[in-house]
């Protein structure tokens, strides 16, 4: 299968595993778990073409301390981006019950969904921008992350040059997050990440903000958000969606998503529909079940863009 053909066809299969390293017989040190995820999707542009292929999307190996202490680390491995795609590699100071010092490489503070783990995504694929260019990132730096009354939030200094680069000339990343607990049910948040031009070398400067929404009231669930970026390029992104719970295993969500591209003169549009269960009585295996309608106009040459994701994922 070619190279275009992976990026746009799928299914996923997730497996885990999971052992403790022992300091002594009745201490655990560090736990070692893993994810295998690939996805095998059925895509149909609208005009007679029709694909289907399977790719490895995820195999993930992370190794996290297990210690009852201040002090925590995580180191994660995708060896599905090749043997070295360092993910994650930070350790975790607790300074005291409210204020915490992260340092290594982790998520920027930025776009809820970007921030979510795939393994508890509401669709197999996280909305466009959010799964692009204006929310899903991993720097190397320092955060300071901390909660006072109904305010949790982050902010971070970092390198600048993305993931598994080494540091630029100077500090050329400020990132920050908070989020806001209205009430019980209603949560918002805010993010704001900034790069200047001493990194990324040829881009330039780059700015990019957004704001999102969380709620949840007996079985029904609502999350919305919106992105943009206005440099190096005029880009915006929205999506809002909803998830009813049907059973305690069992819900079902559906997803309306958007994103932008002045520069490039490009938009993206997209309904999804999904179901999710859990197959097993511990929760650790996840089926879901995803379509997507959609349509990509560049330059007002509009391309469709369907597909249906079988998702099956399994983790401890």
């Amino acid at each position: 299968m070619d190279a275009t053909r992976s990026k746009i066809i799928a299914i996923a299969l997730t497996m885990g595993f999971g052992f403790s390293g022992l300091a002594s017989a009745s201490e655990s040190v560090f736990e070692v778990h893993g994810m295998l995820q690939a996805f095998i999707v059925a895509i149909d542009d609208g005009s007679g073409n029709e694909e289907m292929g399977l790719i490895n999307k995820r195999t993930e190996v992370a190794i996290v301390s297990a210690t009852d202490s201040k002090v925590s680390w995580v180191i994660m491995y995708d060896l599905a981006g090749g043997p070295n795609e360092l993910r994650d590699s930070f350790v975790t100071v607790k300074t005291s019950d409210s204020l915490a010092v992260r340092v290594g490489q982790f998520a920027v503070p930025s776009a809820l969904e970007g921030m979510q783990g795939a393994g508890g995504l509401w669709f197999p694929e996280r909305a466009s921008f959010t799964g692009g260019d204006l929310g899903d990132y991993r720097d190397r730096g320092v955060a300071l992350m901390g909660k006072g009354g109904k305010l949790n939030y982050t902010v971070g200094l970092f390198n600048g040059e993305g993931h598994n680069e080494g540091p630029g000339e100077s500090i050329a990343r400020f990132a920050a997050r908070g989020e806001l607990s209205v009430s019980s049910d209603l949560t918002l948040g805010a993010w704001i990440d900034t790069v200047s031009d001493k990194a990324m070398d040829g881009m330039g400067e780059v700015s990019r903000m957004g704001f999102d929404l969380q709620w949840s009231k007996d079985k029904i669930a609502i999350q919305a958000e919106f992105g943009s970026e206005s440099e190096p390029a005029d880009k915006t992104g929205f999506y809002v969606m909803a998830k009813y719970q049907m059973s305690e295993t069992m819900s079902v969500a559906a997803r309306i998503d958007t994103y932008t591209n002045d520069d490039a003169d490009s938009d993206e549009t997209g309904i999804d529909v999904g179901l999710t269960t859990f197959c097993n009585d511990d929760k650790s295996l996840r089926a879901q079940l995803a379509v997507h309608v959609g349509s990509v106009d560049t330059a007002g040459d509009s391309v469709d863009k369907n597909s249906l994701i079988a998702n099956l994922q399994y983790n401890f």
